[in-house]
């Protein structure tokens, strides 16, 4: 249990540097918006991701950050 929240507190110090924003109510699930007002959501549980975006760039820009973070894993 607490490599969950090891591993959760640096993925959103990551995501939030990215400026990715945890929402309100709950600070699994993270919002960020582009310049043109697309919306990409993410919402984490323990090791695993949903991400809902109709911009493809924005979710390959994701991917490519995750990549880069975590490339010893």
């Amino acid at each position: 249990v607490q490599s969950a929240r090891l591993f959760y507190l640096h993925l959103s110090k990551t995501l939030t540097a990215a400026g990715y924003v945890p929402i309100v109510c709950d600070a699994c699930v993270f919002n960020t918006t582009n310049t043109k007002g697309t919306q990409l959501i993410i919402a984490l549980h323990v090791d695993d991701f949903l991400v809902t975006c109709v911009d493809i760039v924005m979710i390959k820009d994701l991917k490519l950050l995750i990549k880069s973070t975590y490339t010893d894993y």
